[in-house]
């Protein structure tokens, strides 16, 4: 294919997927299921011919490789340890549970043993990209939940990776104990000379390039070329070798920075990963695969978030806690996809298991990204059926519930609260905290606040707060969704309370004000307001003689030092 016609076609696609994407931010939808469909429209395209298979697999691999790199570079023992026996026994239990039941589901639809196998490990994983970004998006990355489901989802890339080492050790298909310790051993090797690095030379590079931003990008992304190649001569993919370049990288000062100059990679060859996903699924055999496609899709969809429930009320979570986990997890992984992308390629497994387990991952991200992005209203019309899995004896606790009145009410403190909360200290007024933060919350317990452990948004958060003695009310809230639930719950008390709420845009501001909002925070206007009376004649000559430098050096150091406890 020529150059000129790729880069058309690749255009076209692009262009095709943000017009979508576009429509897709606008009527609120997930916008993974946009670039989906743009694969699937664009898939006659794409497939026409080798030349331009050959340049979106190109793509996809370096897209997967970003992916993992990403992941490897997130992989942080203490957020396994934070959680320990429970992330571990609910991740090793559910995985085994899934694939067990994929096997025998697979096995009732016919397949054979090896491609039951197959499907049974594909199902077991789930999306770390899904699961973040939403976690992100929804801005509950920091929640009890959305770090419940990171330990899981490391704990499930840990199992993957080896899953992958397993299969690359089996090209010719045939199973020995002989070739099974040797792609052991040469896979451990790998990870041991990545951690030896790690602790060893890789600081002392990393630490000297590091002064320079361009070359710090440029040292990241040669790192993982030299070990994607490495892993390549050793007889793996090069997705691993990606996966342990980010491991290799972990936990280093400068690993933020990294992360911060590959994402924009890594959002472009998601949405390239994401198109061929969409353009694999084979219109032609629709009907022949929508069926076994539909049932396996089904099984993800209510053994993970019914498994999760199950396993962690038994370590003693509540089930709001459980069931968020579950559907923030209920969808097929990108490393489900390279395992069969891996088989198909060794000739393990045929075109029909690849499609039929690729459009099981395209209905499981569509309806988890639905699940998790409406979740509290959806654990809300569920909750009086999940009575069942509430634990008898609980290892969340909300706190003491205080007896206040004619109080403030801080909902997040975070790096807009923290301000907030210092300012109404220095006053001495009343305040009852809400934080979903666990780490956030013990810090200030420890300093004396009144705070409450939970998400505003639960009924039994609400109740305990007993919002209708508050004097005033300060969200700073970014969701959205969750701004709204807590507007519609006031408007039905019978004194009003007062409110001060966050929107990221004016439009947003505008419909919480028309919804009962007293004040709406927009972090950007006040920001632009303030410099605004920076340049005023009252205070232009203060910023040109660096008077109010010299005060905000000063202020900036005493912040860091106050907020180094809870951040």
């Amino acid at each position: 294919m020529e150059t000129s016609s790729a880069f058309l076609l690749v255009g076209v696609v692009i262009t095709l997927a943000a017009f979508l994407g576009a429509w897709a931010i606008f009527l609120k939808q997930p916008i993974f299921i946009a670039y989906i469909l743009a694969g699937i429209l664009a898939g006659p395209i794409i497939f026409h011919d080798g030349g331009s298979v050959e340049t979106f697999n190109l793509l996809r691999d370096l897209g997967l490789s970003f992916v993992l790199f990403l992941v490897g570079l997130d992989i942080k023992l203490n957020d396994l340890r934070q959680f320990g026996r429970s992330a571990l026994t609910t991740g090793f239990k559910q995985i085994i549970l899934v694939l067990l039941a994929g096997v025998l589901v697979a096995k009732l639809l016919g397949f054979g043993s090896v491609a039951a196998l197959y499907i049974g490990v594909a199902l077991a994983f789930s999306s770390t990209i899904v699961a973040v970004k939403l976690l992100t998006e929804k801005r509950d990355f920091d929640s009890l939940y959305g770090q419940l489901t990171v330990a899981i989802l490391l704990l499930q890339d840990i199992l993957a990776i080896f899953a992958l080492i397993l299969i690359a050790g089996f090209g010719d298909g045939k199973v020995s104990l002989e070739k099974l310790a040797i792609t052991v051993i040469v896979g451990s090797i790998l990870l041991a000379v990545g951690y030896y690095l790690n602790k060893t030379l890789l600081p002392y590079v990393f630490e000297r390039i590091a002064r320079s931003l361009e070359l710090l990008f440029v040292g990241s992304l040669a790192w993982l070329f030299i070990v994607a190649a490495a892993a390549s001569f050793a007889g793996f993919s090069i997705e691993i070798g990606a996966f342990l370049a980010g491991i290799g990288l972990a936990n280093l000062p400068e690993e933020h920075q990294i992360a911060a100059r590959i994402r924009p990679l890594r959002d472009f060859f998601i949405l390239i990963f994401f198109i061929l996903i969409g353009a694999r699924i084979p219109l032609g055999q629709l009907p022949q695969i929508i069926l076994p496609s539909l049932v396996l899709a089904l099984l993800v969809l209510f053994l993970k978030p019914l498994s999760s429930l199950f396993l962690l009320s038994r370590e003693g979570f509540r089930k709001r806690t459980s069931f968020m986990v579950g559907i923030s997890i209920a969808q097929v992984s990108e490393f489900s996809l390279i395992i069969l992308f891996l088989g198909q390629k060794m000739g393990h497994i045929d075109d029909r298991v690849a499609a039929i387990v690729t459009t099981t991952s395209l209905l499981t991200i569509a309806a988890s990204s639905y699940a998790l992005t409406n979740g509290t209203r959806l654990y809300r019309r569920l909750s009086s059926y999940l009575d069942f899995f509430e634990p008898k004896k609980k290892v969340e606790t909300f706190g003491e519930r205080q007896e206040l009145a004619d109080h403030f009410i801080l909902i997040g403190a975070g790096r807009l609260g923290w301000d907030i909360l210092k300012s109404l200290k220095r006053k001495d007024e009343k305040v009852l905290v809400i934080d979903f933060n666990p780490k956030v919350v013990r810090e200030l317990r420890e300093d004396g606040v009144s705070v409450l452990f939970g998400d505003i948004t639960d009924p039994e958060i609400l109740e305990s707060a007993d919002l209708s003695k508050a004097k005033l009310i300060i969200s700073t809230m970014f969701d959205p969704e969750d701004t709204t639930e807590l507007l519609e719950y006031l408007s039905h008390l019978e004194r009003k309370i007062p409110i001060v709420v966050t929107a990221p845009t004016e439009i947003g501001a505008l419909e919480f004000y028309r919804r009962g909002a007293s004040y709406v925070i927009i972090p950007r206007v006040i920001s632009s307001k303030f410099i605004s009376n920076l340049l005023s004649r009252e205070h232009l000559d203060e910023l040109l003689k660096g008077e109010l430098k010299a005060e905000q050096t000063e202020a900036l150091g005493d912040r860091l030092k106050d907020r180094g406890a809870y951040f």
